[in-house]
């Protein structure tokens, strides 16, 4: 027997039984399966230039089947696109879904905005990355605290 052959023999000798001791290491299933709840969400959403546009965190979150995110205790921070990442809105939801296709998050639970000079409340509401833009609809209190300079004298 020449030792290519030897080397062959071996080789079958040694990998078969592997398969049948670790047939479990074959058949891997990386799904995300509809109405699976995930604890502990984050992501991060980036421009093309790099820059961080968002924060997202979640409670808990059910990925459903047409491709949106149901979450719980949303926790979303967006940030100017700059270098340095400046908080420009906070906004805190007691449930949210996330649609990433259109890249908008909304709710119909409490909704609490804090955008610097101005903090909203409510409870139907949509957020637009696109614009950077939130829509609060239902049961809306809005509280700005902006110091106009004076221009009379």
């Amino acid at each position: 027997m020449t030792i290519r052959r030897r080397i062959l023999v071996y080789f079958k000798a040694s990998f078969f039984p592997a398969l049948f001791l670790f047939p479990q290491g074959l058949f891997v299933n990386s799904q995300i399966l509809p109405d699976s709840p995930v604890e502990g969400v984050r992501l991060t959403m980036f421009s093309d230039e790099g820059f961080k546009l968002w924060f997202l965190r979640g409670q808990s979150a059910t990925y459903l089947e047409d491709g949106s995110v149901k979450m719980s205790d949303l926790d979303l921070e967006v940030f100017q696109e700059s270098e340095s990442p400046t908080r420009e809105m906070h906004i805190l939801g007691s449930n949210a879904i996330y649609k990433s296709d259109d890249r908008m998050v909304s709710g119909d639970g409490g909704v609490f905005v804090n955008g610097g000079y101005y903090v909203v409340e409510g409870d139907s509401w949509d957020y637009f990355q696109e614009n950077k833009t939130i829509k609060v609809t239902s049961n809306v209190k809005v509280l700005i605290d902006y110091e106009i300079p004076p221009f009379l004298k």
